[in-house]
C-alpha cells in the first residue's frame, strides 16, 4: 500500500511537471503564418525520397554549392526545339523550407516574346497572361492563370519573338 501511494504521488507529479513545459519551437509555428510557399518535412522527404524518381535534378545556379537551390524537371517532357513547350520547373529552397512552381520555355527555334505572352482563348474570348517578372509570387500568379484556363479548355497559344500565335500544350 506504501509502495502504490508513492507511485501514484510520483506519477502525479510527473504529470504536472511534463504539463507545464512548454515547447517554443512549437509555440513559434503555431503563432507565425507560414509562408505560401512553406514545405513541411514529412512532404519534402516524400518528394525526395519517391516522386523525385520522375524528375531531372540539377543544382540552380549561384556560386556556393552549399546554398544552392535545387531544380527539379519531369522527365516525359521533350527537349525538342521545333515547337514551343512551357516546362513546370519546380525549385526547392530547402535551406528556407520553400519551394516555388517556375515556368521556364524550352529553346525554341524562334524563341519566345519578352516578357513571356500566352493567349488563352475561348470562343469569342481571348484573355491574355504575361509574366511580366519571373519573381516567386508572379510566377506563382501566372501559373495559377494557365491551370485555370486548362481546366476551362481554353485553347493556349504562346507569342514567339516575331509575334506570332503558336498553340502550346499539344500533341
Amino acid at each position: 500500500m506504501k509502495y502504490k501511494a508513492i507511485f501514484v504521488f510520483f506519477s502525479f507529479l510527473l504529470l504536472v511537471s511534463l504539463s507545464t513545459c512548454q515547447n517554443k519551437k512549437a509555440q513559434e509555428d503555431l503563432s507565425t503564418e507560414q509562408s505560401t510557399f512553406f514545405v513541411n518535412d514529412a512532404s519534402h522527404l516524400y518528394f525526395k525520397n519517391v516522386r523525385a524518381y520522375y524528375y531531372n535534378e540539377k543544382p540552380g545556379p549561384g556560386p556556393n554549392t552549399a546554398e544552392r537551390m535545387n531544380l527539379y524537371r519531369l522527365r516525359k517532357f521533350s527537349d525538342t526545339s521545333d515547337r514551343p513547350i512551357l516546362y513546370p520547373i519546380i525549385v526547392d529552397n530547402w535551406i528556407k523550407d520553400e519551394a516555388y512552381l517556375f515556368i521556364e520555355g524550352n529553346d525554341y527555334n524562334r524563341g519566345f516574346k519578352n516578357p513571356l505572352t500566352v493567349l488563352a482563348i475561348e470562343a469569342n474570348d481571348t484573355t491574355t497572361l504575361e509574366l511580366t517578372r519571373p519573381t516567386m509570387d508572379m510566377q506563382l500568379t501566372f501559373t495559377e492563370s494557365l491551370a485555370t484556363s486548362l481546366e476551362a479548355g481554353q485553347e493556349l497559344l504562346v507569342l514567339d519573338s516575331t509575334g506570332t500565335a503558336v498553340p502550346i500544350f499539344t500533341n
